[in-house]
């Protein structure tokens, strides 16, 4: 982890999601190296615990990102009462897990409203504020399903699938703006993740018993949010990313990462390799 860094180059983050996972580990390490950090929470019980890890460097919002009339208001109060922040990190989400024939519109919009939606409007809302800076980092917080879909995951897969198109167009757009975009990819997470925010449907469970692979919706939760690294792997490539005098737009984040993106190479590679004498070349 990068050393601390001095008052005049302490940075200002604004994060959402802090109340567990990647988004509490990334604040406290951004405090731990004196840096201020805006941070929104769901419960207002929650604040009060999170100011409290660095009181007056600390702040808590209360925001559900899901609720998009609420995040320009939000966004735009955090930059006008600080001046200036030099960080989105933009964490809050859930999993849902489970076959596609048993996941309901409603449930498929729901998570889309927080994993992308929201993203989305966290991002539109601070970009303005980022072009009149003329400088600042987005940190999308992606995930290995968002590299290669995994039978159990379709709906979450496509929900970070979504949030990888983004981030890759947005970065050309904004590049010669002084605005830096990041991808965090991580693998497996042993944070707390799997208990507060993975959701898994059975309705049909006589049709899907096993997914690819022979995996059960219980091994899904294990390796979405239980099992693996701790959430120091995606903490650390956030602080290295951000420091980075070249921004990565894209940093893996764990084995599983790692494992996922080979098994990406080689699809497209198996496919380009059956395209050429399709094509002639």
């Amino acid at each position: 982890m990068s050393s601390s860094p001095s008052t005049a180059t302490a940075r200002t983050w604004f994060i959402t999601g802090v109340s567990s996972g990647i988004g509490r580990a990334t604040a406290q390490a951004a405090l731990a190296r004196g840096d201020r950090v805006i941070g929104t929470l769901r419960q207002p019980e929650q604040c009060a615990a999170f100011e409290a890890l660095a009181p007056g460097r600390a702040h808590a919002v209360l925001l559900d990102v899901s609720d998009t009339t609420r995040v320009t208001p939000v966004v735009d109060a955090a930059f006008a009462h600080h001046g200036r922040i030099d960080v989105i990190v933009n964490n809050a989400g859930f999993a849902l897990l489970g076959s596609l024939e048993e996941t309901t519109p409603e449930e498929a919009r729901r998570l889309f409203d927080t994993n992308f939606f929201g993203l989305l409007a966290v991002t539109r809302a601070a970009l303005p504020h980022l072009r009149r800076q003329g400088a600042g980092h987005i940190v999308n917080i992606s995930s290995t399903v968002g590299l290669c879909g995994p039978a159990g995951t379709p709906l979450y897969a496509a929900s970070k699938f979504a949030v990888e198109g983004l981030s890759e167009s947005l970065q050309g757009e904004v590049a010669g703006l002084g605005i830096k975009v990041t991808l965090i990819e991580p693998g497996a997470v042993n944070s707390g993740f799997s208990g507060n925010a993975v959701e898994v449907r059975k309705r049909l469970p006589e049709v899907y018993p096993m997914m690819s692979g022979g995996i059960t919706r219980e091994g899904l939760v294990q390796f979405i949010g239980a099992t693996g690294s701790d959430e120091s792997h995606a903490t650390t490539a956030i602080l290295a990313a951000v420091d980075a005098p070249q921004a990565p737009l894209r940093v893996l984040a764990g084995i599983e990462a790692v494992q996922a993106a080979r098994a990406k190479i080689e699809q497209l590679t198996q496919a380009l390799a059956e395209a050429g004498p399709r094509f002639g070349f």
